[in-house]
């Protein structure tokens, strides 16, 4: 599952042409893991977990995120 919400994020934080690339998906990934734990689950209570969350929705909240339409 851990693998899974890794990929997850590097494949939206990264571009379109390193979206296959899953070691820059990892490397990416890890400053979510600073905050969200490195198998998507935070020690801090005041950040949200991200295991078991679909992908569509992680997708959709980074893209909002970028866009200015979600904040933290």
């Amino acid at each position: 599952m851990n693998k899974l919400v890794l990929v997850c994020l590097g494949v939206c934080l990264s571009s379109v042409s390193l979206a296959a690339d899953m070691a820059n998906g990892k490397a990416l990934s890890v400053q979510c893991s600073t905050c969200h734990g490195k198998d998507g689950l935070s020690r801090d209570p005041e950040t949200p977990n991200l295991a078991g969350l679909s992908s569509l929705y992680i997708e959709k909240a980074l893209i909002d995120y970028k866009k200015g339409v979600r904040q933290d």
